[in-house]
């Protein structure tokens, strides 16, 4: 694990400096992670108000949800932290996307950590989904108010990928760096009070973030609560001034989670396939 532990002094310095520090604080920041979650949840997943709003705003059900998906991915994630940076925090543009870790890039988070990552994370969650994966899906779609709706975008990957091109390329930006800046740039440096159990935590909390499409998300909090507990009894991280927060984030969070959608996707389909090939085999 030590190769993912990536650390860096800009990191840890607004980590400790801008912390939570009193208890309201404290529960504030982790009552944001639903937050836009709950609200996302009403507007598409209770029908009557998800058919009150598409029509007053004449639009069809599956581009309401398209710019729901949007105006809380890129709108809520990017802009929330940047005002509560800029006006709450006083600090100034350099600072705030320094906090943010948006004034970095690196080839090795991209082209290293975060591909070894995804198949790791794929390998290593396989035997829980292949037995404990669909039972437990299959319960939380039995509940009702867990269930995802069949008008939902999140009912099929071709509803959710057959947006037009535009808002698809928005919405896979909302999806990747708005989700990334919201709760690992953010919320994250805002509960290091957690110390070590901060990464725990905070995968357990964005695994129940996706109330939308509980029967999809919910069931891989297993393996995040398996990298979530890996990391929080690791040692200290190495130092290397060289690496930005956000690589450090990737780095050691992109273990619990690389890319939502593909990560799913990714881990229900190899699935599928030693089913297929163990079937053909017999």
């Amino acid at each position: 694990m030590s190769t993912f532990n990536i650390s860096d002094e800009t990191y840890s310095r607004y980590s400790e400096e801008y912390q939570a520090k009193m208890p309201g604080g404290r529960i504030f920041y982790h009552v944001a992670y639903l937050i836009p979650s709950v609200a996302a949840y009403a507007l598409v997943n209770i029908e009557p108000v998800h058919k009150a709003l598409s029509s007053a705003l004449g639009l069809s059900g599956y581009s309401f949800q398209y710019a729901m998906f949007i105006a809380f991915t890129l709108c809520w994630h990017l802009a929330v932290p940047i005002l509560m940076l800029r006006w709450h925090e006083k600090l100034k543009w350099a600072e705030v996307f320094r906090f943010l870790s948006l004034n970095r890039f690196s080839f090795k988070e991209v082209l290293v950590v975060a591909p070894v990552a995804f198949a790791l994370s794929v390998i290593l969650s396989l035997p829980y989904m292949l037995t404990l994966y669909e039972p437990f899906q299959a319960w939380l779609s039995s509940v009702p108010l867990f269930r995802i709706p069949s008008y939902s975008m999140f009912a099929s990957y071709e509803a959710f990928y057959g947006a037009p091109l535009v808002l698809m390329i928005l919405m896979l930006i909302g999806n990747f760096v708005g989700e990334e800046v919201y709760f690992r740039g953010y919320l994250m440096r805002k509960t290091a009070f957690l110390g070590r159990f901060n990464w725990f935590v905070n995968s357990v909390l964005f695994c129940a973030y996706h109330l939308w499409q509980i029967p999809q998300s919910w069931p891989l909090i297993v393996p995040f609560i398996f990298f979530g507990a890996g990391d929080a009894i690791e040692e200290e991280p190495v130092h290397d001034d060289r690496v930005s927060p956000a690589v450090q984030s990737r780095g050691r969070a992109s273990l619990q989670r690389v890319a939502w959608p593909g990560r799913g996707f990714a881990l229900t389909r190899a699935k599928r396939l030693i089913q297929v090939d163990t079937e053909n085999s017999g």
